[in-house]
């Protein structure tokens, strides 16, 4: 039982890595198009709820595996097409910028589908950059909570989210992601559960930052339905690349961005850049708890 234990902690630890390695590594895949988009398996509404999917050109669905369990749920990401690939629409050459509210199951790593319309498989390439919220906090939203269960959702976020913490007692307990992008309780948790509720939310390279939330009701419109509430705290950026100008896909079937011209720009950092510190700091720890985690794993299977 330890040892399935073990290696599950162990792939779940390797998933959240893989997202901060997506802010420094440009990622190499194929980019098709799926239609108006309509939402998707994060769970997040439409493009215009808040500011960091609006600020966005378009949406896309990532490929299964690096949806992650919903780890990738409302990040940003620089792309562009790289000239290569078969159909009426050609993705663009110039870098425009992308938000992630849903999954491709049928996508190979590193594929991206775009939420528009649209023809053809493509040659991309893409890196993770930070979202711009515009200045805004994040939001929270409740689904389904009362006083004996939780459902939260982090949205509105500059980067994106490892963990979800609530206190009770003095002591913070560790809310368990779901595959729709919430935060859910477990039995670790107290209940009936006590209002103001802090809640402590973890970026991917280790920034925490705190907030609370009153009542249930606060996120309930006049028809009882969940809405989300922007906060007054946000994580700070970690990426090392620039969103190049960006233009607005239309619904016609054209091109996102402007029609290709040439090689375009390359995607992310230029090769002289080096990742900032917090990621550079956070490769190292993630890198020694790793190894700690494999060598338990090994020990205790003996």
């Amino acid at each position: 039982m330890y040892t399935l234990f073990c290696l599950f902690f162990t792939a779940a630890f390797l998933a959240q890595g893989q997202v901060r390695d997506y802010f420094t590594t440009t990622q190499t895949g194929d980019g098709t198009y799926y239609g108006s988009d309509a939402g998707g398996s994060c769970s997040l509404g439409s493009k215009g709820d808040f500011p960091a999917a609006a600020s966005t050109t378009v949406t896309v669905a990532i490929n299964r595996n690096q949806y992650a369990n919903s780890a990738t749920c409302g990040m940003c990401v620089q792309v562009r097409g790289t000239g290569g690939g078969s159909g009426s629409n050609p993705i663009s050459t110039t870098p425009f910028t992308a938000f992630v509210n849903n999954q491709c199951p049928g996508c190979a790593v590193a594929d991206l589908d775009l939420g528009t319309n649209g023809d053809g498989r493509w040659d991309i390439e893409w890196i993770a950059i930070d979202c711009d919220t515009k200045g805004q906090g994040i939001g929270l939203k409740l689904q389904g909570s009362h006083d004996y269960y939780i459902k939260l959702q982090i949205r509105n976020h500059k980067i994106p989210v490892e963990s979800v913490k609530i206190e009770q007692s003095g002591t913070w307990k560790t809310l368990v992601r779901s595959d729709d992008n919430f935060f859910l309780s477990d039995g670790s948790v107290s209940y009936p559960l006590q209002f103001p509720l802090p809640v402590q939310v973890v970026s991917i390279d280790g920034q925490t930052i705190e907030t609370e939330f009153t009542t249930y009701a606060e996120y309930q419109d006049a028809n009882n339905q969940a809405v989300g509430i922007q906060k007054s705290v946000q994580f700070n950026g970690i990426s090392p690349a620039t969103p190049s100008a960006t233009s607005t896909p239309t619904e016609s079937g054209s091109p996102v961005g402007p029609a290709p011209s040439g090689s375009g720009s390359p995607v992310g950092p230029a090769p002289s850049e080096a990742p900032s510190n917090s990621v550079r700091s956070a490769n190292i720890l993630s890198g020694l708890v790793l190894s700690l985690l494999i060598l338990s794993c090994l020990l205790n299977s003996l």
